[in-house]
């Protein structure tokens, strides 16, 4: 029966001893890890404990630099825990980057079946789906080639079609995996309801709430390698947010470039930006380019929505309902 256990499962990385103090400043900010400065490493999960069973669906989510592909890793089993323990029972398939085992002297046929093999498929099975994943691929005659000559989006084509053609037991997927142009998009997403379908267990990182709303069971919030929410994947949601935008109304930079992170990856779903994230995304765009109008003038809007004061370097903008809406956060 297919099984993910973690007990206090911490992962720590050296910092390499060349590394000024200045630096590790600077890593503090933009990795969000704490940073032990005595043993020069990085913390990047504390004390994890998960147990993951069949028919579970776990979402992830967390700032930038939470911990979450690394928690990802270790679910997956290409981290071990550097203290406590890992239990991983179950076929395990992992979507977090391209496929690993691409031999670039290798033809894109020779690829499929050593790739298969690397993931656990048997010889057999390769040769009855090697039709399927060449044919999802779309390189046509580029199969009978090395992979030296192909491009970043190729290889991507060709690493995401093996993958994908696994029967997992457990399916590990970072939503923020590339799986190339727009129109191979479109495919990949179709590809990877079906393979979420097949698996027993899916551990899935995000920031899309619609996406882990409607994928899974439940949840757990990261915040600097640690589990600060669980439960009921909406709850969690909730309350990640709640989390990210009372940090940010408190001034903290790092909870600042969270919420503008938020509002670009729900924006970029197609999903509605809470106002709440949005103002606190609009500020911390601000800080970057003082004085936008079109940014400002959302940002008055957003306040006079919720009720709030407008505060008086603000007051100057006119309110533009037209050009307001224009100025949401996107993918661009």
């Amino acid at each position: 029966m297919a099984r993910l256990q973690l007990v206090d499962a911490c992962v720590e990385f050296s910092i390499p001893m060349r590394i000024k103090d200045l630096a590790l400043d600077k890593g503090r900010r933009m990795l969000g890890a704490p940073i032990d400065r005595v043993r020069r490493s990085i913390l990047a999960l504390e004390n994890i404990n998960l147990d993951v069973k069949a028919g579970d669906r776990l979402g992830i989510i967390g700032h930038n630099g939470a911990g979450k592909t690394t928690l990802l890793r270790v679910l997956a089993g290409i981290y071990e825990p550097t203290r406590g323990s890992a239990l991983i029972e179950g076929r395990t398939t992992t979507l977090i980057t391209a496929a690993p085992g691409i031999d670039l002297d290798d033809t894109g046929l020779e690829n499929i079946t050593s790739c298969g093999l690397y993931h656990g498929m048997t010889r057999r099975e390769i040769a009855a789906k090697i039709d399927d994943i060449a044919g999802f691929t779309d390189l046509g005659d580029y199969l009978e080639m090395p992979a030296r000559i192909y491009s970043a989006g190729m290889l991507t084509r060709l690493s995401f079609a093996i993958a994908t053609a696994i029967d997992p037991e457990i399916l590990i997927l970072d939503e923020g995996l590339a799986a190339g142009d727009a129109a191979f998009v479109m495919k990949a997403e179709r590809r990877i309801t079906q393979l979420i379908d097949r698996a027993t267990i899916v551990v899935v990182a995000s920031h899309s709430a619609a996406m882990l709303t409607s994928m899974c069971t439940h949840g757990i919030a990261l915040q600097h390698g640690r589990v600060v929410a669980s439960g009921a994947m909406k709850d969690v949601v909730a309350a990640y947010f709640d989390s990210v935008v009372e940090g940010a109304r408190q001034g903290n930079e790092q909870h600042l470039t969270t919420a503008f992170a938020v509002a670009q990856d729900l924006a970029r779903h197609g999903e509605s930006v809470p106002p709440a994230i949005e103002e606190q995304a609009l500020i911390a765009a601000l800080r970057q380019v003082p004085g936008d109008r079109m940014m400002s003038i959302r940002l008055c809007q957003l306040l006079r929505m919720q009720g709030k004061p407008i505060p008086d370097a603000l007051q100057a903008f006119e309110l533009e309902p037209a050009q307001a809406s224009a100025t949401q956060p996107n993918a661009d």
